[in-house]
C-alpha cells in the first residue's frame, strides 16, 4: 500500500518559483498500486498545459518513496467552509467546465475520474484549479473495464463504480455533485447520505438542498447528475453551452396594480370588491401569497 503527504509551498529568498512537493511513502511488503497511481498522474501532467491545472515540475525518488513537484496556488480546496453568491458558484461551475472541455477535447482525451469538493481550489480572485489526477485515465483503448473501481464513493458516476465504459459524460456526475456541496454547504462524507449502496442518488433529497435556485439550474443540475449517462449532458461542452445562459439563484419582484383600496359603502350590509393584481416580471421564479385578513 501507499499513502501520500502532500506539503505547503516552498520558496526561498531569492524568488524561485513556489511549488508544492507531494511525498508518497510506500509501506514495507505492499504492492504496487501506490505507484502505479503516481506513474499515472506524472504521466498524465507532463503534456497539460491549462491555466486552471497547475503545472507538472518534476519527480525525484527518495530512499523510501517517490516526490513529484507541482505548482503552487495561492487557493484553497472546496472542502474547505466558505459561502459563495450565486455568480460566484456559476463562475465556478463554468470554469471546471472549461477545464473538462479541455482535458476531453485532447487527443486521446483525458478522464479525471475523481472530481470532489477536495480536489478543487478555489482562490480569493475566483481563480479556479483542477488537482489531484492520480485516478486520471487517458482516452481510447484505456476507457475498457479495468480490475479495480477508482474514484470517490458519492462522487463516482455509477458507470464508474460498476467498473462500467466510461464516457465523456462520467466527469460530469462528480462535478454536479460538487457543485451540490458548494451551494448546501455540505461536508463531502455527506453526500453519503444522498447515495444508496449502488451509489444511485436521491435527487428527491438533493433538490430540497438546492430549494431556491432557479428551476432551470436545478433542471440542469440534474441533468449533470443523472444516473443513467445517457441521460445526463453528452459532454463537458454541451454542459457548458447549457449553463451560460441560466441564473443559478433568481429572487421575485412583486408589482401591484395599485398601492391603495378605498372603499365606501351606501347602505348597512353592502358588499363591496375591488380588483388589485399582483405580478412577478422575473421569469422562473414563483411568487408565493397568504391569504389576506381584514
Amino acid at each position: 500500500t501507499a499513502y501520500e503527504i502532500t506539503y505547503g509551498d516552498w520558496s526561498s529568498a531569492c524568488a524561485l518559483p513556489i511549488f508544492v512537493l507531494k511525498q508518497f511513502q510506500f509501506a514495507k511488503g505492499g504492492d504496487w498500486t501506490g505507484f502505479k497511481a503516481i506513474e499515472r498522474e506524472t504521466q498524465t501532467l507532463k503534456d497539460l498545459k491549462h491555466p486552471g491545472i497547475p503545472r507538472y515540475l518534476g519527480t525525484f525518488e527518495t530512499e523510501d518513496g517517490f516526490c513529484l513537484v507541482q505548482e503552487y496556488k495561492e487557493a484553497r480546496p472546496l472542502s474547505e467552509p466558505r459561502s459563495f453568491s450565486p455568480d460566484e458558484v456559476k463562475h465556478i461551475a463554468t470554469a471546471l467546465l472549461e477545464i473538462l472541455v479541455y482535458l476531453q477535447d485532447r487527443l486521446p482525451p483525458v478522464f479525471h475520474r475523481d472530481i470532489k469538493p477536495e480536489n478543487i481550489l478555489v482562490g480569493d480572485d475566483l481563480r479556479v484549479y483542477l488537482i489531484d489526477f492520480g485516478f486520471a485515465r487517458i482516452g481510447g483503448d484505456n476507457l475498457t473495464m479495468s480490475s479495480v473501481a477508482m474514484g470517490t464513493f458519492g462522487f463516482m458516476a455509477p458507470e464508474q463504480s460498476l467498473n462500467r465504459q466510461l464516457t465523456t459524460a462520467s466527469d460530469l456526475y462528480g462535478l454536479g455533485l460538487t457543485l451540490v456541496c458548494v451551494i448546501a454547504q455540505l461536508k463531502s462524507h455527506e453526500i453519503g447520505e444522498y447515495v444508496d449502496w449502488n451509489n444511485q442518488l436521491d435527487p428527491k433529497a438533493i433538490e430540497a438542498k438546492v430549494k431556491g435556485c432557479s428551476f432551470r439550474f436545478i433542471e440542469w443540475l440534474n441533468q449533470m447528475v443523472a444516473p443513467d449517462p445517457k441521460k445526463r449532458f453528452p459532454d463537458a461542452k454541451t454542459a457548458l453551452a447549457a449553463l451560460k445562459p441560466l441564473y443559478v439563484k433568481r429572487t421575485p419582484e412583486v408589482k401591484v396594480s395599485t398601492t391603495s383600496l378605498n372603499f365606501e359603502a351606501t347602505q348597512v350590509g353592502e358588499k363591496l370588491s375591488q380588483t388589485l393584481t399582483v405580478t412577478n416580471p422575473i421569469p422562473e421564479t414563483i411568487l408565493e401569497i397568504g391569504r389576506a385578513h381584514v
